[in-house]
C-alpha cells in the first residue's frame, strides 16, 4: 500500500496540475503543478474560489460539469476550458473531476487533474483555421477541384467540379470517373493516373473528354496529385479540372483557316506555275 507521504510526493512532483476543492469551489488542496497553471503563489490560492479563474462563459460550463459529478456520483473525464491565469494571460486546461466523499460517505467536495492543452489548442485551432480558408478559396474557384481513393470514387470536390459535370453534390460523391468518360478516355485517364501512383510524380495539364449528366462533351484541362496518408501510404488523387472546350473550338477553327489558307497558297502557287510555263511557250 502507498504511503500518504509518497502519494504527497508524487503529485507534487508531476507536471499536470493536481487539485481539491470543496463544494462551493474553494480550493483546499493543490500541487506546484496547478499554480504552475494559474500563476497564483500558494499563498493566493489556498482558500481561492474557482471563479476567479475563469469567466461567466466557462464558469457556467465547469458548474454544470461539476454539478453533474455531484449528482451522479460518476467520474469527468478529459473536459477542457480556458482559464484565466493571475496575468490575465489565458491557457487551455484539460481537467478531471472526481467527487470527494467524508467518513459517513457524504459529498464533501472534488479532485482531479489539470493539463494545460494550450499548445495543442493553439495549433488545432490554427489548423482548423487553415482549413476553413483553403477550404473557402478552393470552394470559390472556378476550376474545378477534386480528390478520388485508389478505385477513382469521388471523396471531395468544389462546385467548380460540379459545374462542369453538371451533377449535383449527392449525386457525385461516392460516383466512380468512370461515369463521365467512354472507354477510350477511361484508357487515357487510366494511364496518367497509374504513371502518377507508380512514380509519385505529379501529371499537368493533360486533356481529355468528359460525358457530363445530360450527355453533352466537355474536354477538360486535369492536373493529379497522389494523396498519402500520414503514415506516408497511397490513399489517392487530388488535382484540378478546368474547361478548355471553347479553347479547343477555338484552335480547330484556327487550323481549319490555316489548312484552308494552305491549300489556297498552294493551289495559287499551282496556278502561277501553269501560267510561267504558257507564257514560255
Amino acid at each position: 500500500k502507498i504511503s500518504e507521504e509518497r502519494c504527497a510526493l508524487i503529485l507534487e512532483n508531476i507536471q499536470d496540475g493536481f487539485y481539491e476543492v470543496d463544494l462551493k469551489g474553494n480550493y483546499t488542496s493543490f500541487n506546484e503543478g496547478l499554480l504552475r497553471i494559474t500563476g497564483y503563489t500558494r499563498e493566493e490560492m489556498l482558500g481561492m474560489n474557482n471563479r476567479k479563474i475563469v469567466d461567466d462563459y466557462n464558469h457556467k460550463k465547469v458548474f454544470q460539469v461539476f454539478h453533474q459529478v455531484y449528482l451522479t456520483g460518476v467520474p469527468a473525464h478529459v473536459f477542457d476550458w480556458e482559464c484565466i491565469r493571475k496575468d490575465g494571460s489565458r491557457r487551455f486546461v484539460e481537467v478531471s473531476v472526481t467527487l470527494k466523499k467524508d467518513a459517513d460517505d457524504n459529498p464533501a467536495g472534488f479532485m482531479g487533474i489539470a493539463r494545460d492543452v494550450t499548445p495543442r489548442k493553439l495549433a488545432e485551432q490554427a489548423l482548423r483555421e487553415s482549413e476553413e480558408r483553403y477550404r473557402m478559396i478552393i470552394e470559390n474557384i472556378q476550376d474545378g477541384y477534386y480528390e478520388v481513393d485508389l478505385d477513382g470514387n469521388y471523396t471531395f470536390f468544389n462546385a467548380g467540379l460540379l459545374r462542369l459535370t453538371g451533377y449535383s453534390r449527392e449525386e457525385m460523391l461516392g460516383m466512380n470517373f468512370r461515369k463521365i468518360v467512354d472507354e477510350y478516355n477511361r484508357k487515357k485517364v487510366f494511364q496518367v493516373f497509374n504513371q502518377v501512383y507508380l512514380t509519385g510524380v505529379p501529371a499537368h495539364a493533360f486533356d481529355w473528354e468528359c460525358i457530363r449528366k445530360d450527355g453533352t462533351r466537355r474536354f477538360v484541362e486535369v492536373s493529379v496529385t497522389l494523396k498519402h496518408d500520414i503514415y506516408g501510404k497511397p490513399v489517392g488523387f487530388m488535382g484540378s479540372s478546368r474547361d478548355i472546350t471553347e479553347r479547343k473550338r477555338d484552335q480547330a477553327e484556327l487550323e481549319a483557316k490555316e489548312n484552308e489558307l494552305k491549300h489556297k497558297n498552294q493551289s495559287l502557287g499551282e496556278t502561277n506555275t501553269a501560267l510561267n510555263v504558257l507564257m514560255k511557250k
